[in-house]
Protein backbone atom coordinates (compact mmCIF):
# COMPACT_ATOMS: atom_id res chain seq x y z
CA UNK A 1 0.00 0.00 0.00
CA UNK A 2 1.22 3.49 -0.99
CA UNK A 3 1.73 5.68 1.68
CA UNK A 4 1.26 3.31 4.74
CA UNK A 5 3.87 3.06 7.59
CA UNK A 6 4.76 0.68 9.50
CA UNK A 7 6.32 0.84 12.91
CA UNK A 8 6.53 -0.80 16.79
CA UNK A 9 7.78 -0.05 19.93
CA UNK A 10 9.24 -2.02 22.60
CA UNK A 11 11.63 -1.57 25.94
CA UNK A 12 14.11 -3.70 26.07
CA UNK A 13 16.22 -3.96 29.38
CA UNK A 14 19.87 -5.56 29.36
CA UNK A 15 21.25 -6.56 32.72
CA UNK A 16 25.41 -6.79 32.77
CA UNK A 17 26.16 -10.37 34.21
CA UNK A 18 27.93 -10.70 36.92
CA UNK A 19 29.99 -13.47 38.57
CA UNK A 20 30.05 -12.57 42.45
CA UNK A 21 30.69 -15.54 45.04
CA UNK A 22 31.11 -15.07 48.65
CA UNK A 23 32.09 -17.25 51.80
CA UNK A 24 30.21 -16.22 54.19
CA UNK A 25 31.49 -17.85 57.33
CA UNK A 26 33.50 -21.03 57.81
CA UNK A 27 33.62 -23.64 60.32
CA UNK A 28 35.73 -26.48 61.62
CA UNK A 29 35.95 -30.02 63.43
CA UNK A 30 39.49 -31.59 64.82
CA UNK A 31 38.70 -35.58 64.55
CA UNK A 32 42.02 -37.86 64.82
CA UNK A 33 44.74 -35.48 64.53
CA UNK A 34 42.61 -34.22 61.30
CA UNK A 35 41.63 -30.63 60.89
CA UNK A 36 38.42 -30.15 58.48
CA UNK A 37 37.37 -27.08 57.28
CA UNK A 38 33.80 -26.26 56.29
CA UNK A 39 32.22 -23.27 54.64
CA UNK A 40 29.23 -21.67 53.35
CA UNK A 41 29.06 -19.85 49.51
CA UNK A 42 26.71 -17.71 48.55
CA UNK A 43 26.57 -17.08 45.00
CA UNK A 44 25.41 -13.20 44.74
CA UNK A 45 25.58 -12.22 40.82
CA UNK A 46 23.41 -12.12 37.98
CA UNK A 47 24.34 -15.56 36.46
CA UNK A 48 24.64 -19.26 37.65
CA UNK A 49 28.51 -20.62 38.66
CA UNK A 50 29.19 -23.89 36.97
CA UNK A 51 32.69 -24.49 38.87
CA UNK A 52 34.92 -22.51 41.17
CA UNK A 53 38.25 -22.93 42.84
CA UNK A 54 37.94 -23.35 46.97
CA UNK A 55 41.21 -22.63 49.36
CA UNK A 56 41.79 -22.84 52.67
CA UNK A 57 45.54 -22.25 54.42
CA UNK A 58 46.90 -22.13 57.94
CA UNK A 59 49.12 -20.25 59.90
CA UNK A 60 52.23 -22.31 58.56
CA UNK A 61 51.52 -21.55 54.93
CA UNK A 62 49.76 -24.91 54.07
CA UNK A 63 47.16 -24.70 51.60
CA UNK A 64 45.06 -27.01 50.32
CA UNK A 65 42.95 -26.40 47.04
CA UNK A 66 40.11 -28.15 46.02
CA UNK A 67 37.93 -27.26 42.29
CA UNK A 68 34.04 -27.78 42.81
CA UNK A 69 31.81 -28.27 39.69
CA UNK A 70 28.47 -28.07 41.56
CA UNK A 71 26.37 -25.56 39.88
CA UNK A 72 25.64 -22.59 42.52
CA UNK A 73 22.33 -21.26 40.87
CA UNK A 74 22.25 -17.14 41.25
CA UNK A 75 19.19 -15.80 43.46
CA UNK A 76 18.11 -17.17 46.70
CA UNK A 77 18.83 -21.18 45.79
CA UNK A 78 22.88 -19.81 45.18
CA UNK A 79 23.40 -21.29 48.88
CA UNK A 80 25.84 -24.14 49.68
CA UNK A 81 28.17 -25.74 52.30
CA UNK A 82 31.27 -26.73 50.87
CA UNK A 83 33.00 -29.72 53.07
CA UNK A 84 36.85 -29.75 52.12
CA UNK A 85 37.83 -33.07 50.76
CA UNK A 86 41.21 -32.52 52.13
CA UNK A 87 42.12 -31.43 55.59
CA UNK A 88 45.08 -30.40 57.62
CA UNK A 89 47.00 -32.97 59.56
CA UNK A 90 47.87 -31.93 62.76
CA UNK A 91 50.26 -33.26 66.05
CA UNK A 92 48.32 -34.52 68.96
CA UNK A 93 49.91 -31.54 71.65
CA UNK A 94 50.08 -28.78 68.93
CA UNK A 95 47.85 -25.81 70.21
CA UNK A 96 45.25 -25.14 67.46
CA UNK A 97 43.26 -21.94 68.63
CA UNK A 98 44.06 -19.26 71.08
CA UNK A 99 41.51 -16.82 73.15
CA UNK A 100 42.42 -13.93 74.25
Amino acid sequence: MQGCTDSIRKTIYVIKPRLDIAVTSVSYKLSNNLFKISAQVVNLGTRDINNYRMQASIQNGTTIEEYVTVTLPSGPQGIATYNFTAGFEVSPNKTLITIA
